[in-house]
């Protein structure tokens, strides 16, 4: 009897070994075939929104599509998400004009940041990028929201500081004073070079007196 046992005992260990390996290999396929959906839209994007190519609708639809094929094989993995939210965010600019097409796809780009930051909350960058979209649909307040998290989690990140700085001055009068201090120390802070755009964007807005 014990030695029947022993030999269940081996039996029962060698088919856990085996299932570990078999759950191991199915789960670096399944990151393979998202990265391998992914990686083309992903660089795709990044050069459009480097401003080093532009993007026609077939192309965008093509890097949509790969991207939600990765997030259908990956459902946990925020970096999808940001890239999605980016993509909308990309067509909602190019239609800001056209409330329904800005409102349509700044929504959509929403719901896509949302999970990503459900998945990894102390992305700076996906915090404002948030923003922006809840700048788009209207909402300053919770565009500010954002902002405050954004920078929380990525204060020295380039993208984020010059985005919330292009946002603070866009929203001016409806920003908590936090954020208008914070812009009003990064000038301060800023090389001569960097304060002249932000002069710049202060007067677009029709705030040329904030920063000093």
């Amino acid at each position: 009897m014990p030695l029947e046992r022993s030999k269940l005992g081996n039996w029962l260990l060698i088919c856990l070994i085996l299932l570990a390996a078999g759950w191991g290999m199915w789960q670096g396929q399944r990151l393979m075939r998202g990265d391998f959906s992914a990686i083309q839209a992903r660089y795709r994007i990044d050069t459009w929104v480097a401003g080093s190519a532009k993007w026609t609708v077939p192309e965008w639809v093509q890097a949509r599509d790969d991207l939600l094929a990765a997030a259908e094989i990956m459902p946990d993995n925020p970096l999808t998400f940001d890239y999605l939210g980016i993509l909308n965010t990309l067509r909602g600019q190019r239609g800001w004009n056209e409330p329904s097409l800005r409102k349509g796809y700044f929504g959509e780009a929403m719901g896509y940041q949302q999970t990503s930051l459900r998945l990894r909350p102390q992305n700076g960058a996906a915090w404002s990028n948030l923003a922006l979209s809840f700048y788009a649909l209207g909402d300053h307040a919770g565009a500010a929201a954002s902002l405050e998290q954004a920078l929380k989690y990525g204060p020295y990140e380039l993208g984020v500081k010059k985005l919330s700085a292009d946002l603070v001055l866009a929203m001016w009068p409806d920003m908590p004073p936090s954020l208008q201090q914070w812009l009003q120390a990064l000038y301060r802070t800023s090389q001569p070079w960097e304060r002249q755009v932000l002069e710049k964007l202060a007067k677009n807005y029709g705030h040329p007196d904030v920063l000093k």
